[in-house]
């Protein structure tokens, strides 16, 4: 499917066809005329290990589908970040 917003339904069944099984896990908006003004949102969190305390941290604005800011620019978070090789 080619949707934004894609999700499966089975229309076939007759008990709950809108049912919908699937959903994107990652859902973006970018605003085109100013980046600094994109928005996103993840499903599960910010970490991808289930053990930490971020894996479901974005789970509840995702469900309620409302979205966090995306920063482009490394200078708009106001840090640095340094690469350490070891």
């Amino acid at each position: 499917s080619f949707s934004v917003n894609v999700g499966r339904l089975e229309l076939l069944r007759a008990d709950n066809p809108f049912e919908t099984k699937q959903a994107p896990s990652l859902r973006t908006v970018y605003d085109l005329a100013d980046l600094e003004q994109s928005l996103f949102i993840y499903q599960s969190g910010q970490s991808g290990w289930v053990q930490s305390k971020l894996y479901r941290n974005m789970s509840p604005l995702w469900a309620k589908n409302e979205y966090l800011p995306l920063q482009m620019q490394a200078t708009s978070t106001g840090r640095q970040l340094e690469l350490n090789l070891k």
